[in-house]
């Protein structure tokens, strides 16, 4: 009969008379499932067990430690991914609450957010006015400059005359030019303003209805706690 034999059947044994092990046989006794689902117990678990759960008992046959069996390679595997799937969950979440408050800081309610668009479509508006106006005013001085070489009187212009109202022609035609880029800018601007506060306005109520909820949730947990201790 094998150590661990004898220790199961002394413990065994023990626990049907109801008479304790001595302590120095009975300190540190271990039970395992052997591969017949049977119940094993000893002094020491066997290599071929002793990454599966086991328990330790004292010398009453009180159960005072159990390990669980060793977690396999996938399993190690699996647990490192879901930690660093919730790390990254959690970054996720701090960084839209920081965004979210960064909102909230510039706008307190949805007539603020509509407020601001307006003034700064506004701005652009007066800026498209300037560009507008501008352009008209030098597509004049420009009919200006193409006509003075075109009527009769500029026969008395000198060549170097000439040469100089056509480099203004050049030169003018440029900067109407840029202005219109600068206008065509300031129309795509508009578009993408409306965009961007069209994405303030949802992500204001996104957020009212986020917290919301969640104040309504917690006065509903307080109010079934109220009820519990009244009960």
């Amino acid at each position: 009969m094998n150590v661990n034999t004898i220790w199961k059947f002394s413990w065994v044994c023990a626990i049907v008379i109801g008479v304790s092990v001595p302590a120095a046989q009975a300190q540190g006794i271990k039970c395992w499932t052997n591969q017949y689902g049977g119940t094993e117990c000893g002094n020491v678990v066997p290599p071929e067990y002793s990454q599966k759960e086991h328990a330790e008992f004292n010398d009453r046959a009180v159960k005072v430690e159990e390990v669980k069996r060793a977690k396999t390679s996938e399993e190690l595997e699996a647990e490192r991914r879901a930690a660093a799937e919730e790390k990254a969950a959690e970054k996720r979440r701090q960084e839209k609450e920081a965004e979210d408050q960064k909102l909230l800081d510039l706008f307190g309610s949805e007539d603020d957010i509509q407020t601001t668009l307006e003034a700064r479509l506004n701005n652009i508006d007066l800026s498209i006015e300037r560009i507008g106006n501008f352009i008209s005013n030098t597509e004049k001085n420009l009919g200006d400059l193409k006509n003075s070489l075109e009527v009769e009187s500029s026969r008395h212009l000198s060549a170097e005359q000439k040469t100089k109202i056509r480099q203004d022609i050049i030169e003018v035609s440029q900067r109407i030019q840029k202005q219109k880029l600068i206008l065509s800018a300031k129309m795509r601007e508009k578009d993408s303003v409306r965009a961007e506060f069209a994405d303030y306005l949802t992500r204001y109520q996104q957020i009212m209805a986020e917290r919301a909820a969640a104040a309504s949730e917690q006065e509903g947990e307080g109010s079934n706690g109220s009820t519990q201790a009244t009960e």
